[in-house]
């Protein structure tokens, strides 16, 4: 036999057994190798069979493996299929709520912007409506009596709805003298 490098090496007997006394022994050795080389091929025929065997069984059961894995990647797909469909409705739901949000918010603030208007209106008009009313008040006559005109009574053009029905005269206007209300005949001031 040649080894490593191109050297040359003798067949021993493998560790453990020991060299052959002589040339008789070492001659029926060398005649018992073809026979257990006949029986090591025999063997290896009788386990190819049964291997052969096993091999088509283990084919087989691969043959039915790779038909799962075929039909779960197919479900695999057909899921993933439906999770893309699933997460692009997600978005546009998203992205409508999103825009229904903002104009809402939107219409929110032009009707806060609205109310915040009417509510001003409402204020400057009833700062107005009291002024008038302040007004009306501070040049209303409310009793029978003498009003002096800068001090009771601001000074104007007066209306009067007239005696309400009574034949009489409902009210007048003299210059005085005084404002004496129990001197009967008062003098009139030229």
């Amino acid at each position: 036999m040649t080894g490593p490098a191109g050297s040359t090496t003798t067949m021993s007997e493998p560790p453990g057994h020991p060299a052959p006394a002589t040339p008789a022994v070492a001659a029926r050795s060398r005649a018992r190798t073809p026979i257990l080389i006949a029986a090591a091929a025999v063997l290896a025929a009788a386990a190819f069979g049964t291997g052969e065997a096993q091999a088509v069984s283990a084919r087989a059961a691969l043959s039915q493996a790779r038909a799962q894995l075929a039909a779960a990647r197919s479900r695999l797909g057909s899921t993933q299929a439906q999770l893309a469909r699933a997460q692009g409705e997600l978005t546009v739901a998203r992205a409508t709520a999103a825009a229904a949000r903002t104009a809402a918010d939107q219409a929110n603030a032009r009707a806060q912007a609205r109310y915040a208007a009417a509510e001003a209106r409402l204020a400057r008009q009833t700062r107005q409506l009291d002024a008038l009313i302040g007004r009306i008040r501070a040049s209303a006559i409310s009793a029978d009596g003498v009003y002096v005109v800068g001090r009771d009574i601001k000074a104007g053009t007066w209306h009067t709805a007239g005696d309400g029905g009574q034949g009489g005269y409902a009210c007048y206007y003299a210059t005085l003298n005084s404002t004496n209300t129990s001197d009967p005949f008062p003098r009139i001031a030229r």
